[in-house]
């Protein structure tokens, strides 16, 4: 079995703009839970654009851990709610 050391994202693109007079994308929030149920502080990322990011589980406990990816405007609100 392989060890994971990056977890890498990628949101498909919608053809759908976002309302009028909403913000912008601001950036990723990504929040992981290891196999211990250690929470990693949460990290945040540009990504290499809108729609891709990849952050660090390098010092996380081996098996199945548990995940959120939030996309965040330039506001700093949840985008997708």
């Amino acid at each position: 079995m392989a060890t994971a050391t990056l977890a890498t994202l990628s949101a498909t693109p919608v053809d759908t703009p976002l309302p009028s007079g909403s913000a912008a994308f601001g950036h990723w929030n990504f929040d992981f839970v290891d196999a211990a149920g250690t929470k990693a502080p949460t990290q945040t990322a540009d990504g290499s654009s809108t729609l891709s990011a990849t952050f660090s589980v390098a010092n996380s406990a081996a098996g199945v851990a548990t995940f959120t990816v939030t996309a965040v405007d330039a506001n700093g609100a949840v985008l997708g709610r």
